[in-house]
């Protein structure tokens, strides 16, 4: 979205040969205009506001699995310029029988090193996603997980591999945390809200 206010794309909108080929503008992730665009990353606002720079005939989509409906889908509308019967809304579930949430209280210091809540994740044996507010809490939290399952008895050479971390400092990382969790050697993710996007 940063580009989106560059000389480079306002040249490519003032080209006729550009404009005539579009189709259409498609925004995936359509809520992080809402959560993202009014504090965390402000250039957000400018996909709504490209579209108003757009020819009129562009097709918009927006593509989003946890759009809350009321205000937040309100907002987002406006910040489109999308008016009540100028849009089509195509609601499908994102419920998900195989996915279970458990909230547990932790009664640890959050800003602590260990977390004896958390050892039965260890024991288990299904695939877990920990969420955590912050890079420096996922980090104490993956350390604690992966020196717990080392006393177990788990292979330190392969610790690395089942216990990941999945957070905004390296996209590489990520995506061998991706790979590991679909080969199955992955069973835990201590993860930011980098992986909900």
């Amino acid at each position: 979205p940063e580009q989106l206010t560059s000389d480079e794309f306002n040249k490519i909108l003032k080209n006729d040969a550009f404009c005539v080929r579009l189709y259409a503008l498609s925004i995936d992730e359509l809520h992080l205009l809402l959560t993202w665009g009014k504090s965390f990353r402000k250039c957000f606002q400018q996909i709504g506001f490209v579209r108003s720079r757009l020819p009129d005939n562009i097709v918009l989509m927006g593509l989003t699995a946890t759009m809350r409906g009321g205000t937040a889908l309100k907002s987002v509308c406006q910040g489109l310029g999308l008016r009540n019967g100028d849009y089509h809304l195509i609601r499908r579930s994102n419920q998900r029988p195989d996915i279970e949430l458990i909230f547990r209280n932790v009664s640890s210091p959050i800003d602590g090193c260990s977390f004896p809540e958390l050892q039965w994740i260890v024991r288990n044996a299904r695939k877990t996603i920990i969420f955590c507010r912050a890079i420096s809490l996922g980090n104490r939290v993956h350390q604690f997980l992966c020196t717990y399952d080392i006393s177990l008895g788990g292979d330190p050479r392969t610790t690395k591999k089942r216990i990941r971390e999945y957070n905004s400092i390296s996209e590489a990382h990520n995506q061998a945390t991706r790979q590991f969790l679909q080969s199955g050697e992955c069973r835990i993710v201590i993860a930011t809200s980098t992986l909900a996007v």
